[in-house]
């Protein structure tokens, strides 16, 4: 976990999530590992900060399935801005969405919910790393 940690410097994170609690215990499992973590319940606001403060942020994560914009379609306008960045799915319930199509869109690494802490952090550590 240190590599992760020492990595985590000057790192900002988006993080999406339309449950409010697993989004405020994202966003603090991140900061205490050393990202700075901004988080969002709605992915139309969460796209506003992005499209503003887009050079600030090193990875995305998103959840799938919320109302509005879903995290396929984030992941596409996020990286129609930044082509390139890293942007990891969270999913409890994916039947539309395969890691051909996720590759295809950009998208990183799919995590399937519910997920250890410690897997998301190791995930977060790789994708940055490449």
């Amino acid at each position: 976990m240190m590599t992760e940690i020492a990595k985590a410097n000057e790192k900002r994170i988006l993080v999406v999530d339309d449950e409010k609690d697993l989004l405020v215990v994202l966003c603090e499992l991140l900061q205490h590992y050393g990202f700075e973590a901004k988080g969002f319940t709605d992915s139309s606001e969460a796209l506003k900060e992005f499209r503003k403060n887009s050079s600030l942020y090193s990875l995305v994560i998103t959840d799938l399935t919320m109302p509005g914009i879903q995290g396929d379609e984030l992941a596409q306008e996020v990286l129609r801005v930044r082509p390139g960045l890293p942007v990891m799915l969270c999913s409890g319930y994916n039947q539309r969405l395969d890691e051909v199509r996720a590759k295809q869109i950009g998208i990183h690494t799919i995590m399937n919910k519910p997920f250890e802490f410690e897997d998301l952090i190791k995930s977060v550590g790789a994708v940055l790393e490449t």
